[in-house]
């Protein structure tokens, strides 16, 4: 699927100006860094605005950091209080 996406996109992504150029190469790695839900969005998208919508989005995801944390926890450790 991505690299299917990838070759979708790429002569419209290397048609944009250079601030908002990406290669095929670039194209692809983003590609594959995206969750499934933000693949699926890029794969029913029918306009280029739409895929930079979705990577912009999932970009401002890494940035932000996670929102919760994992606590490790070993069987029969108790709840806690």
């Amino acid at each position: 699927m991505v690299a299917r996406l990838a070759q979708q996109w790429s002569s419209a992504f290397e048609a944009l100006p250079d601030a908002r150029r990406r290669s095929h190469e670039d194209l692809a790695n983003t590609f594959w860094t995206l969750r499934a839900d933000r693949l699926f969005a890029v794969s029913l998208a029918a306009e280029l605005d739409a895929v930079e919508r979705v990577l912009t989005d999932a970009a401002q995801d890494v940035h932000a950091g996670p929102t919760r944390s994992v606590e490790v926890k070993a069987l029969g450790d108790p709840p806690p209080t």
